[in-house]
């Protein structure tokens, strides 16, 4: 049996594409059954609250924005190793401060999970909104699937809910 899996959607969800990771794990919450040890959480801005929200699991998905010269709704991992490094991951989005830092306190604590990631999108708007920017939206199909094979790689098994069609429509 796998370890236990924590998918932590990580962004503020009235900033338009800050909001993806929150975004993606609400809907991979209501699109996928998964295995029991698996938990999706929708962390927010609760940026140093997440080294808490890492404590007891084996393996950790962060899902978040990050600011790159690559184009809007391009998708990117960032390893362990990458994360765990001292200085400021560059480009991180604005909580992310934050999130870098519950990364850090949560080495000094002890409680780095074994498999930690983080798959990021790379945002075309960030301003006052409760919706995706198109380049977003269209991406988060991929954004989905990079996450779900992902957890595959670290034991997790998901199938989609009964009632739930490919696009997300029930």
């Amino acid at each position: 049996m796998a370890a236990r899996c924590a998918v932590i959607g990580v962004g503020n969800t009235i900033l338009s594409d800050e909001g993806a990771g929150v975004h993606l794990v609400n809907r991979m919450q209501a699109r996928w059954q998964c295995s029991p040890q698996v938990d999706f959480v929708a962390a927010g801005t609760s940026g140093l609250q997440v080294a808490d929200m890492m404590a007891g699991y084996g393996s950790v998905i962060l899902l978040d924005t990050i600011i790159s010269d690559k184009p809007p709704g391009t998708v990117l991992v960032v390893a362990k190793e990458q994360l765990l490094q001292p200085e400021p991951a560059q480009g991180l989005a604005g909580h992310a401060v934050g999130l870098k830092k519950a990364i850090e306190l949560a080495r000094i604590q002890g409680t780095v999970p074994v498999n930690l990631v983080l798959v990021a999108i790379v945002p075309a708007l960030i301003a006052f909104g409760e919706t995706l920017s198109a380049q977003v939206e269209a991406a988060m199909k991929q954004y989905e699937s990079v996450t779900l094979a992902l957890m595959q790689t670290m034991g997790i098994t998901a199938a989609r809910k009964q009632g739930v069609q490919k696009n997300g429509a029930e």
